[in-house]
């Protein structure tokens, strides 16, 4: 089995990406708000060290706004 970590603004976005992967969207689990992109991709980073055979899901730089960010953690 292998796990995904990433973080978002747009929770369409992940969305779109599990289903690309054929993943179902109740095995996700999100934790949030971070106020920055720094303080989410920290999160990211330190869960993707924890967790093993992880893939961490990389955000689009051309959605980053004021949002604040969410992180998710899902299996497949």
């Amino acid at each position: 089995m292998k796990s995904l970590v990433g973080i978002y603004q747009k929770k369409e976005l992940v969305d779109q990406y599990l289903d690309s992967l054929g993943m179902e969207h109740h095995d996700i689990v999100e934790v949030g708000p971070f106020y920055s992109l720094l303080q989410a991709a920290e999160w990211m980073e330190f869960m993707g060290k924890k967790i093993r055979n992880c893939e961490l899901v990389r955000c689009s730089t051309e959605y980053i706004n004021k949002r604040p960010w969410y992180g998710f953690t899902s299996a497949c």
